[in-house]
């Protein structure tokens, strides 16, 4: 096995890492809540650490100049890429701990998933969820993905299932 030239020290477990789309600029998530943002434009370089959570960051994504974060404390948070300051947050987002993020439309629209099958639909232009879609798991949502038109939102669950969802009609339209 070959060595590594370079180590990247972290000071807790990773727990989701994403790369921007169009810029040299990668972010990990960590057990302990901290985002830690890396370069790797000539070799690793650490660029930035933030702390927007108090509990485990489960999942992070890019959308434009954004970085949105959902954490097991159960808030959903956007923060600015440029400045890493918040931009909003939600800090009873769920009920229960929050596990699967997802863009959905336009980058306005995202969905959560929570530790109990719950997903709720975000427009980041609003204060409070635009859908609430009640349990149709017996588990935690593990991850979703969408259509070219964010108008299906496939969700796998925990329980072994996935559900389809017409996002726009906010009705479930096969299960597995």
């Amino acid at each position: 096995m070959r060595k590594p030239k370079r180590f990247l020290k972290l000071n807790s477990l990773p727990f989701d890492i994403i790369t921007h789309p169009s810029q040299d600029l990668t972010a990990v998530s960590t057990i302990e809540g901290e985002i830690i943002f890396l370069s790797f434009q000539d070799d690793i370089s650490k660029l930035d650490t933030i702390q927007h959570h108090t509990d485990s960051c489960r999942r992070i994504l890019f959308s434009d100049t954004s970085l949105l974060s959902i954490s097991s404390e159960k808030s959903f948070v956007v923060c600015d890429i440029e400045t890493r300051k918040v931009q909003k947050k939600h800090a009873d987002a769920h009920e229960n701990p929050l596990y699967a993020l997802c863009e959905v439309r336009d980058g306005k629209v995202f969905a959560t998933g929570d530790d109990e099958g719950v997903i709720k639909l975000w427009d980041l232009r609003k204060e409070e969820p635009i859908v609430m879609i009640q349990p149709e798991h017996d588990n935690f949502i593990s991850s979703f993905s969408v259509d070219s038109t964010g108008s299906t939102l496939l969700a796998a669950s925990g329980d072994g299932r996935l559900s389809v969802w017409n996002s726009r009609q906010r009705k479930l339209i096969a299960r597995s």
